[in-house]
């Protein structure tokens, strides 16, 4: 009788080894493999909203107009400052007191302060002025 109740208490203990063991082998073939170049499943790329994006810069000089700010030479194309950084063109934020000569399709009014009309693209606003008899733009903000 003695057996019979010893008997599972052995089965028990038997299986925990084995199953002990097994995961300590599995620990140690995982440990001995060669170590390589790890593959990893991609992750979903996220694309950043537009307004987000980093454009690349262009490597030659844009079409445009160049306009001095401050003794330095921008250039200034469809709504974009670009400067040059080494030989390689990159677009810059403008700034304020600039003045260009005309504003790229697709620009809107906004009120300003006192009652002022101005101009906005691209988050930068614009006000028209008057130099040398002609009407030019010149940035007065940030949206």
């Amino acid at each position: 009788m003695r057996i019979f109740r010893l008997l599972p208490l052995i089965m028990l203990l038997t299986l925990t080894c084995v199953t002990t063991e097994a995961s300590t082998m599995g620990e140690t073939i995982r440990m001995e493999q060669p170590r390589g170049k790890k593959h990893h499943k991609k992750k979903p790329h996220h694309k950043a909203p537009p307004h987000h994006k980093k454009r690349p810069a262009p490597h030659r000089r844009p079409h445009g107009v160049v306009i001095h700010h401050n003794h330095i030479p921008y250039i200034y194309s469809n709504g974009r400052y670009y400067c040059d950084r080494g030989g390689s063109y990159v677009v810059v934020r403008p700034s304020i007191g600039m003045i260009v000569p005309s504003l790229p399709s697709g620009y809107v009014k906004v009120k300003r302060p006192h009652g002022r009309i101005g101009y906005a693209f691209g988050g930068v606003v614009y006000e028209k002025i008057t130099s040398n008899g002609a009407f030019k733009f010149k940035i007065v903000g940030f949206l």
